[in-house]
């Protein structure tokens, strides 16, 4: 087992609510869709500058973290940088709902082997 299954047994979080958290947070809101619009406005060239002049947030994507993600996570295999991230959004966000701090990333799933690029 996984530092994410440890973290999950020591907090008394189950997996179906780390799923549905994530999902959760994860669904397209109405002002999503109006980034979205507001985005690819921006690269038909109606608004100048880049998102973050114009004032254009980065929308949801829409897509919460996946069963296999998350099965990989609790067996301790390695799991992509943006499942990982959406695993801890959800699971720190059910500790938040709990009354209990936010526990850091590197905590969660370790060090990540991170391959080392030759200058």
């Amino acid at each position: 087992m996984g530092a994410f299954s440890d973290a999950m047994n020591q907090h008394g979080v189950k997996p179906e609510a780390v799923l549905k958290q994530s999902n959760k947070m994860e669904a397209l809101q109405e002002d999503d869709v109006t980034l979205y619009q507001k985005r690819a406005a921006k690269r038909l060239g109606a608004v100048e500058g880049t998102y973050e002049k114009a004032g254009i947030a980065k929308p949801r994507s829409g897509r919460g973290v996946t069963e296999k993600h998350l099965a990989a996570a609790v067996a301790g295999t390695p799991v992509p940088r943006k499942a990982r991230a959406k695993l801890a959004r959800a699971f720190n966000a059910i500790l938040k709902e709990g009354g209990k701090p936010a526990v850091e990333t590197t905590v969660l799933f370790g060090m990540p082997n991170m391959k080392k690029k030759d200058a």
